[in-house]
C-alpha cells in the first residue's frame, strides 16, 4: 500500500518537475510508472521525460511508417523536433544529387519519386563539399576521408536496401564495401550511447540538426530539430542532438547537414518541420542542398501488373534486375523501359538462357537506352538467352 501511495505521489508531481528546471534527476528507480515502451534503457532526467510527455502529433504514414512532431519546453529551451521512423523491410533508402549547383530538398525529392526525404551532406554555394556516392558511382570526392566525422553508408540488392553509420570511414572504404554514401557530421550515437564531441563552435552552438538512424528492430529514422527561431525552435548543441536522437529511439545515428538547410518532407505533406531560411517558424524557409537522402517504397517495379495491357514499369537498374524474378515458363510476361537505365557494376545474367527456354518475354523499350550493359556469361553474353517473346525501341551502350 505505501508502495502503491509513493508511486501516484510521484506521477502527481511529473508535471511540475518537466517545467520547474533541466537538471537531470535519476528516476531510473520509478521508470515503470511510465511506461516501458522506450527502445532502449535511459537515465530518467526531467528533459526525457519531457519528451516523452510532449503532446507529438502522430501522422500514418502507411506501410507502417509515421510522422510525428512536437514543440518540447526541454534542454532549458523550446525543442522544436520532427521526424519519421519507417520500417526497413518496406522501404528502400537512397541518396539523390543535384545536377547542377544546389537544389531545395523538396525539388529534389519529388524528381526522385520519394515518399520521404530529408537534406544530405554538408555543401557550398558550388555543390558538395563531402565524399559522395550514389550506385557505386562517386559524385563527389569531397576531402576523401572522414577526419572525424560519420557516414551514411547504403547497401542495395535486389530485396531492398540497408544502411549503416560508419565512424571515421574513408571513402576507399566505403566505395569497397558499399553502394551508396555519403560522409557527413559526427556519429551521434553508437551501439546506443551518445557520443563524445570536440569543444568546437559548431558543436556548441544551437542550431538546426538533420540526423539519421536506426535501432535494433529493423527500424530507420528521419529527423530534423528545427533552429534559428528562438522561444519556438531554438535549435540544439551536438551533444543535445546525441540526447535527442537516442531517446527518440536511435541505436546507431549520424548527424547530416544542419543549420539553415535541415529539412524533412513528406510525399503527402511536403515539407514537414521548420527550416529556418526565412527566420520565421513555418514550413516555407527551405535553403538549397546538393544532395538528399530519400526513401521509395520496396517495390519490385515502378507500376504495373506484366500483363499487356499494363506492363511492368522498369525505371531503374534494380526494376531490370528484377525481370528474371517474375518469369515462368509457358508464360507471357510484359515489360516496358520508362526511363534510361545505367548498369554500370552489373554483370547481367540473360533471361531464358536454360533449356527448354520457354519463359516468354516483351520488353518494349519506348525509344529509352540501357547504358553499360554487360554480360560475362559464356554461352549467351547478351540480354537474352534465347528470346521467346518481342523486344522493340530500345537501345544498348
Amino acid at each position: 500500500m505505501n508502495n502503491n501511495i509513493i508511486r501516484i505521489c510521484l506521477a502527481a508531481a511529473l508535471p511540475a518537475m518537466l517545467w520547474s528546471c533541466s537538471e537531470k534527476i535519476d528516476n531510473s528507480a520509478f521508470s515503470d510508472v511510465l511506461g516501458k515502451d522506450y527502445n532502449q534503457e535511459i537515465l530518467w532526467d526531467v528533459d526525457s521525460l519531457a519528451f516523452r510527455k510532449a503532446s507529438w502529433s502522430t501522422t500514418d504514414a502507411s506501410y507502417g511508417a509515421e510522422i510525428r512532431q512536437a514543440q518540447i519546453k526541454m534542454l532549458g529551451g523550446t525543442q522544436s523536433v520532427s521526424y519519421i521512423t519507417y520500417p526497413s523491410n518496406m522501404f528502400i533508402t537512397r541518396i539523390a544529387a543535384a545536377d547542377n549547383g544546389l537544389q531545395s530538398t523538396s525539388e529534389l525529392a519529388a524528381g526522385s519519386k520519394a515518399v520521404f526525404a530529408i537534406n544530405g551532406g554538408p555543401c557550398d554555394a558550388s555543390g558538395a563539399t563531402s565524399f559522395v556516392m550514389i550506385g557505386n558511382k562517386v559524385i563527389s570526392e569531397g576531402s576523401g576521408s572522414a577526419s572525424g566525422a560519420g557516414a551514411l553508408a547504403i547497401n542495395e540488392t535486389l530485396d531492398g536496401s540497408t544502411i549503416g553509420i560508419v565512424q571515421n570511414a574513408s571513402s576507399s572504404s566505403l566505395q569497397t564495401d558499399y553502394t551508396s554514401a555519403l560522409i557527413a557530421g559526427p556519429v551521434l550515437v553508437a551501439g546506443g550511447k551518445e557520443q563524445t564531441f570536440a569543444d568546437t563552435e559548431e558543436n556548441n552552438t544551437r542550431q538546426a540538426r538533420s540526423i539519421i538512424g536506426t535501432d535494433d528492430k529493423g527500424n530507420y529514422f528521419m529527423a530534423v530539430i528545427d533552429g534559428g527561431v528562438t522561444g519556438q525552435a531554438d535549435g540544439a548543441t551536438m551533444a543535445e542532438a546525441a540526447f535527442i536522437a537516442r531517446i527518440i529511439g536511435m541505436q546507431d545515428a549520424v548527424c547530416l547537414s544542419g543549420g539553415n538547410a535541415s529539412t524533412l518532407w513528406s510525399g503527402t505533406d511536403g515539407v514537414v518541420s521548420h527550416p529556418s531560411g526565412n527566420g520565421s517558424y513555418d514550413n516555407t524557409g527551405e535553403e538549397g542542398v546538393a544532395n538528399i537522402v530519400y526513401v521509395e517504397l520496396n517495390t519490385p517495379f515502378a507500376g504495373g501488373d506484366g500483363t499487356k495491357n499494363d506492363p511492368y514499369q522498369i525505371g531503374t537498374s534494380r526494376h531490370i534486375q528484377n525481370m528474371s524474378t517474375v518469369l515462368e515458363e509457358g508464360t507471357a510476361v510484359y515489360f516496358e523501359l520508362i526511363d534510361d537505365i545505367d548498369m554500370e557494376g552489373i554483370d547481367w545474367i540473360p533471361l531464358n538462357y536454360a533449356d527448354p527456354y520457354m519463359k516468354i518475354v516483351h520488353l518494349d523499350g519506348n525509344g529509352h537506352t540501357i547504358h553499360n550493359f554487360f554480360s560475362s556469361y559464356a554461352s549467351y553474353p547478351s540480354f537474352f538467352g534465347v528470346l521467346y517473346g518481342e523486344c522493340r525501341d530500345i537501345r544498348f551502350l
